[in-house]
Order: C-alpha cells, then sequence, then structure tokens
C-alpha cells in the first residue's frame, strides 16, 4: 500500500469520521475510526504516521471549519445556478438557497455573479449535502461579474450560433456534449440516456479531457495543448470529473519533464486528494463519486476482465472489458442512487459511445470554423446526419427487453464491504484476520439497528413515520384518500417496508409504541419512556412538499440527525 494511497485513504475516512461525529451517526464514526486504524498499523507506512495524523486533522479541520461557518445579515456569495425557488450559491464551501422576489430584486440573471446580499438567514444546516441554509433576500446591494458569468453568457451566444446551422434538438447536445451545458436538453432526452446508461456523456468529465487534449495535442506541443485543455476546464465549469481528468493528464505529460516514471493511480489518488482539500463536501457528490470509482475500476480490474472475456471477441473484447471494470465500484452507488441498473447500458456505451466521439471532434471543428459559411454548412449536414443515425441506434437499443439488476441498501453494503475486504487482504495480507473482523463489525453495526432510528415525512395533509429497530422496518402512514399515491410513492422509494396505515395505537417487537391523536395527523413514537412527537407543520404549507425529520435514539434521549430545508 503505497504512501499515497494511504494518505488519501486517511483524507476520506477523516471526512467520514467528521461527518459521523457531527450527525451523531456512531456506527459509521466506529468503522471510520477502525479503518483508520487498520491503516496505520500497517507495516509499509508505520514510519510515516505522523504525516497520516497530519492529514488526518487536516481532513476533520477541513470538515469542522466549513459546518460551523458563521455570517451576518450582509454577505458576499457566488451564485452558481437558478432554481424553482430562486438561486443556489455558494459561501466558502458551503451551498445557500437564495429565496426572494428576484423580478424586483434584478432585471437581469443572477447566474455566475458575485453579489453582496441583504436579507435574514435561516440556519438549517446539512452535514452530508454541505448546505448551510435558506438566506431571504431582501436587497442585492452590489454585484460583480465573474469570468464564469461571461463564459455562461458566451455559451448562450454559442448555442443561438449552432441554431442557426444545426436542429435545436442537435444544437442542445452538442452544447451538452462539448461544453458541458446541459440547461438546453429537456428532461425527457436526459430520462432516455440515463435509461441507456449514457448519461455521462452530457456532463464534461474524463471521457470528453482525454478527446479535447488529444485534438490540442495533434496540433500543438504538450504544454501549450495543457494549458489550452486548461482554458476548456475554465469554460465547462471546473466540475470534479473533468478536474479529475485534468489533473491526471497534467501529470502523465509532465512527469518526463522531472524525470519521473508516471503512475495512473498515484495520479488518481493524488487528483482525489486535492479535490477533497478544496471541498470535502465533495466526498458526497455523485460526479465525483462515479469518476473516481469508474476509473478505479478500469485501473484495478480492465485487464483482469480482458482475460476473462473470450479472445475473439478482439475489439469488442477491450470495450466490454473497459465497460465491466467501470460499473464495479459505482454499481451499488447507482442502485442506491437511482434505484435501478439496466443491463442495456453494456450496449449503450459500446454502441452509442462512438457517435457521440465522433460528434464531439466534429463539434469542435465546427466551433473553429463557426464564421466561415463555406465549410460549416457541409460540416452541419454531416453532424445532423451523424444524430440521425444516433436515434436509429436508440429506438434499436429501446425495443430490447433486458433485464434490471437492483440491490437494497443492505445489499450495496454488503457488496461494498466484500470488495474493501479483497481489496485489503491483496493490499495487506498480514491482517487479513484483523481487517475481516473489523469489515464484519462495521457491516454489523451499520446494517442491524440496534437502537431505534425514526424517520418523519410530514405534509399538512398526511404523516408518515418509518422505523427501523433490529432487522424490522415498518413505515407508518395516516392520510386522507386523496393522499394515498404520495405514501405509495414514499414506501417504493424507502425499499418497500412494511406499511401499516390509518392506526391508533402499535405495539412493535423491541418495545417501542406508536400512537396517533383524534384526527389521524400526528403521530407519537416512544421508547423507554422517551417520547417523539411529530412536528407541527403550518397549514398553508404547499401540499406538494414533504418535510423529514430524521431522529436516533442516543444515550436515552431522541437526538435529531437531519432534516429537509
Amino acid at each position: 500500500m503505497s504512501i499515497l494511497s494511504c494518505i488519501t485513504s486517511i483524507y476520506i475516512f477523516g471526512i467520514l469520521l467528521s461527518y459521523s461525529f457531527f450527525t451523531r451517526q456512531w456506527h459509521i464514526f466506529i468503522s471510520s475510526l477502525l479503518i483508520i486504524a487498520v491503516i496505520m498499523i500497517n507495516q509499509h507506512v508505520k514510519a510515516k504516521n505522523i504525516i497520516l495524523i497530519l492529514f488526518l486533522f487536516l481532513s476533520m479541520f477541513s470538515y469542522f471549519n466549513s459546518v460551523n461557518t458563521k455570517f451576518s445579515n450582509n454577505i458576499w456569495v457566488y451564485v452558481l445556478k437558478e432554481s424553482k425557488y430562486g438561486y443556489i450559491a455558494k459561501y466558502k464551501n458551503m451551498t445557500v438557497y437564495l429565496n426572494g422576489d428576484f423580478k424586483k430584486l434584478s432585471n437581469e440573471s443572477l447566474e455566475g455573479k458575485k453579489i453582496l446580499i441583504k436579507g435574514k438567514y435561516e440556519y438549517k444546516i446539512d452535514g452530508f449535502k454541505g448546505v448551510l441554509g435558506n438566506f431571504k433576500v431582501d436587497t442585492i446591494i452590489k454585484s460583480n461579474y465573474t469570468l464564469n458569468y461571461h463564459m455562461l453568457k458566451y455559451k448562450t451566444y454559442l448555442y443561438e450560433r449552432f441554431k442557426t446551422y444545426l436542429s435545436e434538438k442537435n444544437s442542445s447536445y452538442v452544447m451538452a456534449l462539448v461544453f458541458g451545458e446541459d440547461k438546453f436538453i429537456n428532461q425527457e432526452e436526459k430520462d432516455d440516456l440515463k435509461y441507456l446508461g449514457i448519461l455521462h456523456v452530457l456532463s464534461v468529465s474524463g471521457f470528453h479531457m482525454v478527446l479535447i487534449f488529444g485534438i490540442f495535442n495533434k496540433f500543438f506541443n504538450a504544454k501549450f495543448a495543457l494549458f489550452l485543455t486548461f482554458c476548456y476546464l475554465l469554460l465547462t465549469g471546473i466540475e470534479s470529473a473533468s478536474l479529475r481528468a485534468f489533473i491526471m493528464i497534467f501529470i502523465a505529460k509532465m512527469a518526463g519533464v522531472f524525470y519521473r516514471n508516471y503512475n495512473s493511480k498515484s495520479a488518481l489518488y493524488f487528483a482525489c486528494l486535492v479535490i477533497l482539500i478544496l471541498n470535502p463536501f465533495n466526498l458526497f457528490n455523485i460526479g465525483f463519486l462515479l469518476s473516481f470509482g469508474a476509473t478505479l475500476g478500469i485501473l484495478m480490474y480492465q485487464n483482469d476482465f480482458s482475460k476473462l472475456l473470450p479472445s475473439f471477441l478482439f475489439k469488442l473484447n477491450q470495450e466490454f472489458a473497459l465497460t465491466l471494470s467501470a460499473q464495479v465500484f459505482i454499481l451499488p452507488i447507482l442502485f442506491l442512487t437511482f434505484g435501478g441498473v439496466n443491463t442495456i447500458f453494456l450496449f449503450g456505451n459500446i454502441l452509442l459511445i462512438p457517435f457521440y466521439t465522433v460528434i464531439i471532434y466534429l463539434s469542435c471543428l465546427m466551433f473553429i470554423l463557426l464564421n466561415f459559411n463555406l465549410l460549416t454548412i457541409p460540416l452541419a449536414r454531416l453532424i445532423n446526419l451523424i444524430f440521425y443515425s444516433l436515434d436509429g441506434a436508440k429506438n434499436f437499443l429501446f425495443n430490447i427487453d433486458m433485464p434490471v439488476l437492483n440491490l437494497s441498501s443492505k445489499g450495496c453494503f454488503l457488496y461494498i464491504c466484500i470488495f474493501i475486504l479483497i481489496t485489503s487482504i491483496r493490499l495487506m495480507p498480514k491482517y487479513k484476520l484483523k481487517i475481516t473482523i473489523i469489515i464484519f463489525i462495521a457491516f454489523i453495526s451499520n446494517t442491524v439497528k440496534v437502537f431505534p432510528e425514526v424517520t418523519m415525512y410530514l405534509n399538512s395533509n398526511f404523516s408518515a413515520v418509518l422505523v427501523e429497530h433490529l432487522n424490522d422496518k415498518y413505515l407508518f402512514a395516516n392520510f386522507d384518500e386523496a393522499y394515498g399515491n404520495k405514501v405509495s410513492k414514499l414506501k417504493g422509494q424507502l425499499e418497500n417496508p412494511v406499511t401499516i396505515t390509518n392506526f391508533k395505537k402499535i405495539h412493535m417487537s423491541g418495545g417501542i409504541f406508536l400512537s396517533s391523536d383524534r384526527n389521524l395527523k400526528s403521530i407519537a413514537v416512544s421508547y423507554r419512556g422517551s417520547k417523539l412527537i411529530t412536528p407541527n407543520l403550518k397549514d398553508d404549507i404547499d401540499y406538494d412538499i414533504i418535510k423529514r425529520y430524521q431522529y436516533k435514539y442516543i444515550l436515552g434521549k431522541w437526538c435529531l440527525l437531519c432534516m429537509d430545508l
């Protein structure tokens, strides 16, 4: 186990340790602590333990420094994008939701601007998503244009220019494929790509960065190609996946300058460390997890899959091996996030990605020649023709009935534990018994609720309580008939627990007691004499909004772990 992989692992588990302490999830806290101890007793890194401890404290300081962010009623924030209820902004490393009458406050979009605002702040921190809370904006005191603001304006201009040569749909795809701007694509198109397992093509990732660098590197030397790729990175918004790819490309090309051999895994660990140091909440970002998980899977298992697959497949052998190895670490993330994985992704990636690759190359050429109609018009016709062919390939795949893989949260965690166990034993065979015991304890503590955990889902017209204790998982719900569909939808999202509706009193095994008021709107949960009552909500709350409050019974009382904003 290299020192860089140890440092990166320590930094990751340091963030998890801090998060679990902040949210009082002691099972995660103990598991993280045990894994940190295993890394530190590794015989190859004992002499470097002082470095590991420093990075552990650095990760914990970074996390707690962010979640303890305080500010006054006048603050500078950077506006990321528009949302349904206002804007999403950044204050230091934390996300802030801006609410207010922005039509009166500003006569133009605030996206990409840095603004000084005055108003009232509602502090509701989410230690997982890195959200500070809501800020009701009364006045915009000052606004400054940023580089990203001009980039967004430029991308809107490019979209309009592309529309003069391509169809509106194809122009929106080009903006997403080449410039990472997917706001022009409708949700139906995104759902289709998600079904086919190729939604990643719409966000600038390692796939795009390698292609773009390859184009620049054909016409310029490596250093200038890196500079142009960095400019492209700025244009696309510096997402974690594209930043990861750029760091790895930079290390690969600069290794020769410093007379060093390039190691792809070390470059990946270094990129991971840099991105987490910049913002610890990237660890919980799905884009970050998918990008690093897929890359690590390819680096570790592509050759193994290639040997297992039939050799007569030639090129398809490599493509299948690449696709399968990329899924090794991201499958549990996909299961937990999207509820299942359609195996059509195997054919979607192999059949469709080459089309998108050609489109990216041609679109880059079209971008360069945008002011030369004589060359741009035939190029646009070729791109439209490829998109037409691509639609035919998509329709072909839609007509193939492939099985959908699915795993429960416990199954996903078991999957993760098995891979951690296999990897750890390969890296530290001397400690395989200790590692096995620690992984077993971590699995049991995270899947068996020794002390009850209660999640309340509330609306002014219905209430539901999910109770998890030992191996029991029950959903108790009270609602009017008109809201029964909400309970059905919630049940599906929670992996279909045993459901009991419109009850008065319930005694559960394990000593939990639930009761409802006369109107069946409020549910109380009692355990060992400690009572937890459904919080009161205003009657005028939007019927589409469901508030979520998560509690855990710790040391004789109910503790609030998190709640929705």
